[in-house]
């Protein structure tokens, strides 16, 4: 009888243990995504060209507008593959009309330990 209560109280404290410090990792993992979010939010907003100071680098500003015309011109192309993707996925009736004007990206909010299982999964079947 002595050694059943002796297990049943090792097993309560065990439980006990795990339990508060899982507890104490969570509430450590939600402030870590707290303090991020803090910092991503902060606005990194670059000098444009009516208030670019004097002095200023003219390459970083003619890079980053080159980017932007880039990006446009890859939104186009990509807005185009997307259409034919949607309609070569299964749009087989001529009276459906579809037109993608515009997309927007959504942020991966899985794990990378799914998305390396997800992408090995599919090479395996290619």
């Amino acid at each position: 009888m002595e050694n059943l209560s002796l297990s049943i109280n090792v097993i309560i404290t065990g439980m006990v243990v795990v339990f508060s410090s899982l507890l104490v990792l969570s509430l450590i993992i939600s402030l870590f995504g707290k303090v991020s979010n803090t910092k991503k939010n902060r606005p990194d907003n670059p000098a444009s060209a009516d208030n670019q100071p004097e002095g200023s680098d003219t390459a970083s500003y003619s890079e980053s507008v080159s980017t932007q015309t880039k990006a446009a011109d890859s939104d186009s192309e990509l807005i185009a593959v997307l259409t034919v993707a949607i309609m070569a996925s299964g749009m087989t009736r001529p009276d459906t009309k579809i037109r993608v004007t515009s997309y927007r990206r959504i942020p991966v909010t899985s794990p990378v330990w799914n998305i390396a299982g997800r992408t090995e999964v599919i090479s395996g079947r290619l």
